[in-house]
């Protein structure tokens, strides 16, 4: 009973901490052109709309879980959502980690590559998400470990559930290989040549790019390959489902205002920054 009380708390307090914050960062993105109008700020733009909506779904996922039965299967509904948009996301992650590479390197793409990616990424999920709602595969919401789990009575569960595996691994294969190779292209040119500075003013996405990428590689590696050395616990898959949520929710918004100091300003304004400085320099007095 403890164990269900303490992730369902931690599925519906996360989401309602982190989210606003990541909602206010994607708000400035689309109300600033100099962000909207960018490519990768698109890109980002879509990663934040589907991880707030992952957001959701654990909180959704909270409800079940403190309950103590699925009510109107919006537990299964959760997950199957959820799953969708993290095919999304390993899709968007990969066209973010490409359209570096394009700028960083002065790599020459058609134009259509970046929204034909884009398609098949959103794709992927959707595809994903109605072949669970067929009659020969289905995922569910598990009561016992509170998070998905499949049925393998129905002939295509494993075999969509293997596909979204290879999927993942291999799209974050090549967005690993796609870094490697903006990393080595840096540093053979020292980052001396006049096109490689100017188009590496955005270094900041590259630095929560690659940040982002081997978190999430980190907490897929234990959530699929932990079982197989690791002794089974619930706490264990709590602990690292309470790093997706973290993942997800706190860890993309909290890099994009630490490293961006103009994208920090906008987010909490002239005025928040004077009364931190009036509260400090109040304190100062008083002692």
């Amino acid at each position: 009973m403890t164990y269900n009380f303490v992730i369902g708390g931690l599925y519906l307090a996360f989401p309602v901490l982190f989210v606003p914050l990541y909602l206010r960062v994607i708000y400035i993105f689309l109300s600033r052109r100099k962000y909207r109008a960018v490519e990768c700020y698109q890109i980002m733009i879509q990663i934040g709309i589907v991880q707030c909506v992952i957001g959701v779904t654990y909180f959704i996922e909270g409800i079940p879980a403190l309950a103590g039965f699925d009510p109107a299967n919006m537990g299964t509904f959760a997950v199957n959502v959820q799953s969708a948009c993290f095919r999304i996301e390993t899709g968007l992650s990969f066209l973010l980690a490409l359209d570096r590479l394009l700028i960083i390197c002065d790599v020459e793409a058609p134009k259509v590559l970046i929204k034909l990616v884009t398609v098949m990424s959103w794709l992927c999920g959707i595809v994903e998400f109605i072949l669970f709602h067929t009659p020969q595969a289905s995922m569910f919401y598990s009561m016992t470990k509170f998070t998905t789990a499949y049925n393998y009575k129905l002939s295509l569960s494993l075999t969509v559930q293997k596909t979204g595996f290879y999927y993942t691994w291999i799209l974050s294969a090549l967005t690993l290989l796609l870094y490697i190779i903006i990393v080595i292209f840096l540093i053979r040119e020292r980052m001396r040549i006049t096109t490689v500075s100017t188009n590496f003013k955005q270094k900041w996405i590259l630095v929560q790019a690659v940040i982002r990428f081997f978190s999430d590689i980190s907490l897929t590696f234990f959530f699929n390959i932990g079982p197989l050395f690791l002794p089974y616990s619930n706490w264990i898959l709590g602990a690292v489902i309470a790093g997706y949520i973290c993942n997800n929710l706190l860890l993309p918004p909290l890099l994009y205002i630490l490293l961006n100091r103009s994208l920090r300003s906008e987010i909490f304004g002239t005025d928040f920054r004077k009364s931190i400085v009036q509260s400090i320099s109040s304190g100062m007095r008083r002692q």
